[in-house]
């Protein structure tokens, strides 16, 4: 199976024309293993004009809000809404 790649999210993006973009690949630092070939999205993140980092595991969305919304990248980072300790005592 070939790894995906910027081009491949790009054109996902481009076919969907989502309102939001939440880019999660489950690599969190302190959860996945580390010879997971899985980067950090932080560079394409960075590479999004207006990309927004939310400081916590949720956001809220109201509905005459989100219709104006137009491909924003809302970028949750390590942020998960799990108890990771209970994850790691649990076996993953």
């Amino acid at each position: 199976m070939a790894q995906p790649s910027l081009a491949h999210a790009e054109s996902i993006i481009e076919q969907l024309d989502p309102r939001v973009i939440v880019p999660h690949h489950y690599y969190i630092w302190d959860v996945i293993q580390r010879q997971s070939t899985l980067l950090p999205a932080d560079s394409w993140v960075d590479s999004r004009v207006g990309a927004e980092r939310i400081a916590g595991p949720r956001k809220i969305y109201r509905i005459a809000e989100f219709d104006k919304l137009e491909r924003v990248v809302h970028f949750f980072g390590d942020q998960v809404d799990f108890d990771k300790d209970s994850w790691r005592q649990g076996g993953g």
